[in-house]
C-alpha cells in the first residue's frame, strides 16, 4: 500500500508540473505574439488543428489568418453559380470576409471527413459500352460521362436521373472538362468540341433568393450537419447556405448538349485521340497521343485557335493543373513535366523519370495538390506514388500498392492481368483511384504522410460486385463516380452517410439499453420469487 500511494502521489506531481509547465509557457508567449510570428506561418491544416487546442488560440487564429488562401490551398474555389457565392456578399455583411472564409473551410473539413462512414450507392445505366470518363459538376448537381458508346450523358447527381445526351461524336469521348464558361470534350477523332453557354445563362447575374425560398433553405434538415464547433451567430448564416441542399436554387445547367446549335463548336488539330484536358482563365490545354499538347485561346469562343504547341517523348495520358493556373502537369510515358503558365508562353520547367523495374508500366494517371505543392500518380504497376515539387521532386511517402486491396472482390481476384491503376482523382485529403479488377480504392493522404494509420483506417475500398475493370474515376463535394468496361456508372454519395451513421449509432444504442433493461426486470422478478 506504501508503494501505491508514492507512486500515486508521484504521478501526481509530474500532472501537476507539467500544468504549472503549460500555464507558464502560456504566460511567457502571450497569444498576440503567437498570432503575429507563429500563426500567420502555419499552412492551412495546422492552423485548423490548433484551433482545437484552447479558447485563445481559437479566437486568435480565426482573426490572423487568411482563411480564403488556406481554403484555395486545399480546394478548388466555389464556382461563381453555386450558393456560397450567391450569399457571399449577404453574409459578409453580417459576419465578415475572414468569418465567412473560416465558416466555409471549417464545413468543408467537416464535409470531407464524412467519407469515412458508409456512403448510399447507386448504379447508373445508359451507355452501351465502357465510360472512359466521368466528371462531377457539383455547383449544379451534375454528372458528365463520356463512353466508348461515342456519347455524353449528363445525369442528375443528387436524384441520380438522366438528364439529357449529346449527339454523336467522331470517336470515343475520353476527356471533360469545364468551368464557368465552356464545356469541352476530346474524343478519338483527333478532335475537341466546345459548348458554349447557353444564350439565357450569359446575361444572368446570381441574386440572393425570395425570402420563401430562403425559408425553404432553413426547413431542411441539414441544419444538424453544418459547423457543430462554431458559435450560435455562424451556425444561423450558414444554415442558409447549404450546398447540397435538397432544393437547390442553382441545379439549372447552363450547357445545353442536346441541342445542334451554334452554342457548339468543333475544333480540330491534332493528329491522335485527345486524352486530357485543362482549362485555364485564358486557355483550353488538350493532350493528345500524338505526343503533344495544345494551347487553344479561348477569349473569343467564335474563333479557338490554337497559339501554342508543346511537344513530349511520348503519349500524353493526362494533366492537371494548379488552382492558381501557374503550373501545370503532364504525364507523358514514364515522365512527369512540369509547365510553366505564367504571363506569355508556357514552357517546360522541370521533368521526373517514373523510374520502375517494370518497364511495361508507364503513367497512367496524375492529379496535384491545388497548391501544386504536391503531385500524386497512378502507373500501370498497380502503385500510387507522391512527389513534393519543393524538394526538387524527392517523394515524400513511400508508394502505396494498390494490388493489397485489388482483386478481392466478388468477381475475384484478376490472375491473368496484373493490376493497375486507370485512373486517379484527388480532393483534400482523399485520393480516388479506380482499378482494372474493378475496385475504387479512397486513400488518406493525412495519414499516409504522417505514416500512421488512423482507428477507421487508412485506406479503404469499394466494390463493383462483378469484378469489371474500371476506367476513371472523379471525387467532389463528398460524391465519387466511376465509370467501368460494361458501360454502367457507378455513385457514391457521403453528403449525408454521418447522419445516417449518428442516427444508426442512437437506434442501437436504444436497443441495447431496451435489452439491459428487459435483463434487469427478469433478473429483478426472479430473485422476487427465489
Amino acid at each position: 500500500m506504501m508503494g501505491e500511494n508514492s507512486r500515486q502521489n508521484c504521478s501526481s506531481n509530474k500532472t501537476h508540473r507539467r500544468g504549472e509547465e503549460a500555464v507558464s509557457l502560456h504566460n511567457v508567449i502571450p497569444v498576440h505574439i503567437l498570432g503575429a510570428e507563429v500563426f500567420c506561418h502555419l499552412n492551412a491544416r495546422d492552423s485548423y488543428v490548433a484551433r482545437a487546442v484552447c479558447k485563445e488560440w481559437r479566437e486568435t487564429l480565426s482573426t490572423c489568418c487568411d482563411w480564403k488562401k488556406h481554403y484555395a490551398s486545399l480546394w478548388k474555389m466555389p464556382i461563381e453559380r453555386s450558393l456560397y457565392a450567391v450569399h457571399q456578399g449577404d453574409m459578409r455583411t453580417k459576419i465578415g470576409d475572414g468569418a465567412f472564409w473560416r465558416g466555409l473551410f471549417d464545413y468543408k473539413y467537416r464535409q470531407m471527413m464524412g467519407l469515412y462512414y458508409r456512403p448510399e450507392r447507386c448504379t447508373l445505366y445508359g451507355h452501351s459500352s465502357g465510360v472512359k470518363a466521368v466528371k462531377l459538376c457539383p455547383g449544379y448537381d451534375k454528372l458528365l460521362t463520356g463512353s466508348v458508346d461515342r456519347r455524353m450523358i449528363c445525369w442528375d447527381a443528387q436524384y441520380f436521373s438522366y438528364c439529357g445526351v449529346s449527339g454523336s461524336h467522331g470517336g470515343t469521348v475520353r476527356s471533360i472538362a469545364l468551368d464557368d464558361e465552356v464545356l469541352v470534350t476530346g474524343s478519338t477523332d483527333h478532335r475537341i468540341r466546345v459548348w458554349r453557354k447557353r444564350r439565357d445563362e450569359q446575361n444572368a447575374s446570381p441574386c440572393p433568393p425570395r425570402g420563401d425560398e430562403r425559408q425553404r433553405l432553413v426547413r431542411d434538415d441539414w441544419d444538424a450537419m453544418v459547423m457543430r464547433d462554431t458559435d450560435s451567430k455562424m451556425y444561423e448564416i450558414f444554415s442558409d447556405s447549404k450546398p447540397h441542399s435538397r432544393q437547390s436554387l442553382n441545379s439549372d445547367f447552363p450547357f445545353d448538349i442536346a441541342s445542334n446549335d451554334d452554342r457548339e463548336v468543333l475544333v480540330s488539330g491534332h493528329s491522335g485521340p485527345v486524352s486530357c484536358l485543362a482549362l485555364t482563365d485564358a486557355a483550353i490545354l488538350s493532350g493528345s497521343w500524338d505526343y503533344s499538347v495544345r494551347v487553344w485561346d479561348k477569349h473569343d469562343l467564335h474563333d479557338i485557335h490554337c497559339v501554342q504547341v508543346l511537344h513530349f517523348d511520348d503519349w500524353v495520358l493526362d494533366m492537371k493543373r494548379t488552382g492558381n493556373h501557374e503550373r501545370l502537369h503532364v504525364a507523358s510515358g514514364f515522365n512527369i513535366h512540369q509547365v510553366d503558365l505564367g504571363k506569355g508562353e508556357a514552357r517546360v520547367i522541370g521533368s521526373m523519370k517514373h523510374d520502375v523495374a517494370n518497364e511495361t508500366a508507364p503513367v497512367t494517371s496524375l492529379v496535384n495538390s491545388e497548391d501544386g505543392h504536391s503531385v500524386y500518380y497512378g502507373s500501370g504497376d498497380g502503385y500510387i506514388y507522391s512527389l513534393d515539387m519543393r524538394c526538387r521532386h524527392q517523394r515524400s511517402v513511400p508508394p502505396f500498392d494498390c494490388s493489397l486491396l485489388a482483386g478481392s472482390g466478388r468477381g475475384g481476384r484478376n490472375t491473368l492481368n496484373r493490376t493497375s491503376v486507370t485512373g486517379i482523382s484527388f480532393e483534400y485529403p482523399w485520393i480516388a483511384s479506380s482499378m482494372n479488377t474493378g475496385e475504387v480504392i479512397l486513400l488518406n493522404i493525412e495519414d499516409m504522410v504522417r505514416g500512421t494509420s488512423s482507428k477507421k483506417g487508412t485506406s479503404r475500398v469499394l466494390r463493383h460486385g462483378s469484378g469489371i475493370g474500371a476506367h476513371c474515376v472523379d471525387i467532389a463535394e463528398a460524391r465519387i463516380a466511376a465509370g467501368f468496361e460494361d458501360g454502367t456508372v457507378l455513385t457514391w454519395d457521403f453528403s449525408r452517410a454521418e447522419e445516417a451513421a449518428h442516427k444508426l449509432a442512437m437506434v442501437r444504442q436504444r436497443k441495447r439499453d431496451a435489452k439491459e433493461q428487459r435483463r434487469k426486470q427478469i433478473a429483478s422478478s426472479t430473485s422476487r420469487r427465489s
